[in-house]
C-alpha cells in the first residue's frame, strides 16, 4: 500500500521532417526574437485559504512517506547496491539518414530515494564538409526514487535545461522508468524529458522533449563496480518542428 501511496502522490508532483542542426538554430533564434518582442503579462489571484491547507498537509504527508522510503533503501543496501551509488554514461548516438552524431555524456549521483542527474547533449552535423554543432546543458537538480524494490525504478525530477546558442535557461522535468532483471545483469529503461518555455506567448511553447529508449547488458562485474554494453533509441524533438531519431550506444559505469 504504501508503494501506491507514494506514486498517487508523485501525481500532484509533477509535421515529421528530419532536419539538420542549422534547423534547431534557426528555430532557437526565433524563440529567442519573439520572447524579446513579447510584453510580461502579469496574473494575480486571491489565495484560498482551503486550499493552502490541503496543500500544507499533502507536503507533510509527502515527504514523511519519501523519507521513510529513503530510510527502507539504505537499510537494503546489501541487496542494492545501486541504493547509495554514482552512474557514469559515456552515451552517445548517431543518425544514418540525416549524417549526424549525439554525444551524451551523464553522470548521475543516488544517495536512498534522492539522486542528481547531469548530462550534456552535444549535436554535431556534417553538411558538404562543415561542421554544424548545438549543445545543451542538462541538470536534474533534484530527481526522486520512489518504488523501493530491486528489480524496478521509478525516478522523477526536475531541473534545468541550458541552451548555450542563445544562452536561455529553461525548466525541464524529467521521468523514467527502469527494469533491473536477473539481479540487475539487465537493464530495461524507457525515459522522458520535457522543456517548455513559461514565458512564451507563442505557438512554439515546447522547446524540447525527449524520448530515450535502451537497454544494457553487464559485462564488469566487480565488488565496488558493474560495466553495461547499452544500446537503443532516441527520438528529440525541437521547437514542435525539428525531429531527430538516431541510434543509441556507449557503456554505463556503476561504482557502489
Amino acid at each position: 500500500m504504501k508503494i501506491f501511496a507514494i506514486l498517487f502522490l508523485s501525481l500532484f508532483f509533477f509535421s515529421p521532417v528530419f532536419a539538420q542542426v542549422d534547423d534547431i538554430k534557426d528555430k532557437s533564434k526565433n524563440n529567442r526574437e519573439k520572447q524579446n518582442d513579447e510584453s510580461e503579462n502579469l496574473n494575480s489571484s486571491n489565495s484560498s485559504s482551503f486550499g493552502d491547507v490541503c496543500a500544507e498537509i499533502f507536503v507533510e504527508v509527502a515527504f514523511a512517506l519519501l523519507y521513510d522510503q529513503h530510510l527502507q533503501q539504505i537499510a537494503n543496501k546489501a541487496n542494492d547496491p545501486t541504493a547509495f551509488s554514482l552512474d557514469v554514461m559515456p552515451h552517445f548516438a548517431f543518425s544514418p539518414d540525416d549524417n549526424y552524431f549525439n554525444f551524451l555524456p551523464r553522470i548521475r549521483g543516488t544517495w536512498g530515494v534522492l539522486s542528481t542527474d547531469f548530462r550534456m547533449n552535444y549535436l554535431l552535423d556534417f553538411d558538404e564538409g562543415a561542421a554544424e554543432t548545438f549543445r545543451t546543458i542538462e541538470w536534474q537538480v533534484l530527481q526522486f526514487n520512489i518504488v523501493p524494490v530491486e528489480e524496478f525504478t521509478l525516478r522523477f525530477s526536475t531541473g534545468l535545461m541550458y541552451e548555450e546558442f542563445t544562452g536561455n535557461l529553461y525548466n525541464e522535468h524529467y521521468l523514467g522508468l527502469c527494469f533491473r532483471l536477473d539481479k540487475q545483469k539487465i537493464l530495461a529503461t524507457l525515459e522522458g524529458r520535457f522543456t517548455y518555455d513559461y514565458n512564451a506567448q507563442t505557438i512554439e511553447p515546447n522547446v524540447f522533449y525527449e524520448i530515450n529508449l535502451r537497454g544494457a547488458y553487464r559485462i564488469l562485474d566487480f565488488k565496488n563496480l558493474w560495466g553495461y554494453a547499452t544500446f537503443g533509441i532516441l527520438y528529440q524533438n525541437y521547437y514542435q518542428s525539428v525531429e531527430m531519431l538516431s541510434v543509441q550506444g556507449g557503456l554505463t559505469f556503476n561504482i557502489h
